[in-house]
């Protein structure tokens, strides 16, 4: 074969915007308070996906599936 890509149909979605915490300058990259706030933003950007992918997944026919964020 040649690498030519085959045809596939796009499937998306579009999610409320999430802002980032904002962060004074006395917080260190790598300090304990980073390291908790880079978590907790993590934490409502895999929240916020797995609530988009259940609230559509009846529309494209993956009733059926679960999402699962490794």
């Amino acid at each position: 074969g040649l690498p030519i890509p085959f045809q596939q149909r796009l499937l998306w979605v579009i999610g409320k915007p999430i802002y980032p915490p904002t962060m004074d300058n006395s917080i260190i990259e790598d300090s304990p308070e980073f390291n908790e706030l880079t978590d907790q933003f993590h934490e409502r950007f895999c929240d916020q996906l797995k609530d988009i992918f259940d609230r559509h997944k009846n529309y494209y026919g993956w009733g059926h599936k679960t999402l699962r964020i490794v």
